[in-house]
């Protein structure tokens, strides 16, 4: 009822108005009390998702030290290693907030991947411009430089140089392939993070 037509009630009829006051006040009450119970309802059920949600980290962070232990094997392991991907990520564009919100076993496991493939090519791009200026230095000094010594006897025989260089050829001619392909070889890559033990 509009306060014209209330207040044209409280004088015309003072037993009406003091009922339909009295029926106001019992509605305000009851919005007054379902909005209370609404904002407890909401309160628990964000509290129940914080909990889920936390529940749902702990379980993948667990997969992960179980699949990846020397990246998440122990809390320190963790940390350091969540520490370098949110950097990675940031530096990618990802904005900290949606890093932060990331908490997916294979989602983490991918970006890890990312993060290895890219070391992997610096390492790879790095060492070859190191041989490069080195090949460079030794010519311009005259006396060529050794690109690999062999242990062993001072004359090797052909089967053994060739068991000698054989890991170092093959992290060549993959370095070499890598290359050529313009780092797009998902495959090369990580047969040169296992040539080289990384």
């Amino acid at each position: 009822m509009g306060n014209g037509r209330l207040e044209g009630t409280r004088r015309k009829d003072p037993a009406e108005y003091a009922r339909l006051d009295q029926e106001r006040q019992k509605e305000q009450t009851l919005l007054a009390d379902a909005n209370r119970r609404q904002q407890e309802d909401t309160r628990a059920a964000t509290e129940r998702a914080v909990q889920a949600l936390e529940l749902t980290r702990q379980a993948e962070n667990a997969k992960l030290a179980h699949s990846l232990p020397e990246y998440f094997g122990s809390p320190e392991k963790a940390r350091r290693t969540y520490d370098e991907l949110g950097k990675f990520l940031f530096a990618k564009g990802i904005p900290a907030d949606r890093i932060a919100q990331i908490h997916e076993a294979p989602i983490i496991e991918m970006a890890l991947n990312a993060m290895r493939f890219e070391q992997a090519q610096q390492h790879v791009l790095r060492s070859s411009e190191g041989k490069a200026l080195s090949a460079k230095a030794g010519k311009t000094q005259g006396t060529p430089t050794p690109t690999r010594v062999v242990p062993g006897p001072a004359t090797p025989t052909p089967s053994q140089a060739r068991a000698g260089n054989r890991n170092a050829d093959a992290a060549r001619q993959v370095g070499e392939r890598f290359r050529k392909n313009g780092g797009n070889s998902i495959a090369d890559a990580a047969e040169l993070i296992r040539l080289n033990g990384l």
